[in-house]
């Protein structure tokens, strides 16, 4: 399933994944939840957050194309699925430091 992540053609599921990953980052960004301490609580996001991080596009979409065009990037960074890869590397720096 995560693997497809932008490809399914359901702008629904991004916006829905968009908004768990921010309320995620929001309340663990002073300190960490004393429920993910607990063994095993914090794996299933860790999961979450590396399949999204590793979630590819198509070679042919026009989301991952190579680009020196300052416009285009601006474009590309308020697409969904880069907001998306973009919470979740600040989730990932955030546990990290944690």
């Amino acid at each position: 399933m995560m693997k497809t992540i932008g490809n399914s053609g359901d702008p629904l599921q991004l916006k829905i994944m968009i908004g768990v990953a921010k309320i995620f980052y929001m309340t663990n960004t002073l300190k960490l939840l004393p429920f993910l301490i607990e063994p095993d609580h914090l794996n299933n996001w860790l999961e979450f957050v590396v399949a999204i991080l590793d979630s590819q596009q198509d070679a042919q979409s026009t989301l991952v194309q190579p680009t020196d065009d300052m416009s285009q990037i601006e474009a590309l960074d308020k697409t969904d699925w880069w907001k998306l890869k973009g919470i979740c590397c600040k989730i990932s720096v955030k546990l990290y430091q944690k």
